[in-house]
């Protein structure tokens, strides 16, 4: 998530490409923001871009957290089971 916003990507289209609902991305990009101690988007690129170990570090983490979320989430009701 955080390199689809280094990308220059807006919540909507992070939300439309990694297919989740636009408040799971704001959810997400607010807990990114809190780990790397930044409060806006631009501060968390400027971050990111300083220092490619951190930007590899926090793609991971988040891809890990959305995985952890995804296979979390309730599937009954849905048409799923």
């Amino acid at each position: 998530m955080l390199a689809l916003l280094c990308s220059g990507l807006s919540n909507n289209e992070i939300s439309n490409r990694i297919g989740v609902a636009l408040s799971t991305t704001k959810w997400h990009l607010k807990n990114i923001f809190a780990k790397m101690g930044v409060t806006s988007r631009t501060a968390a690129i400027l971050q990111a871009s300083q220092n490619n170990v951190t930007l590899r570090a926090q793609v991971w983490a988040t891809a890990s957290s959305l995985a952890t979320t995804l296979a979390n989430w309730p599937l009954h009701g849905l048409g799923v089971i």
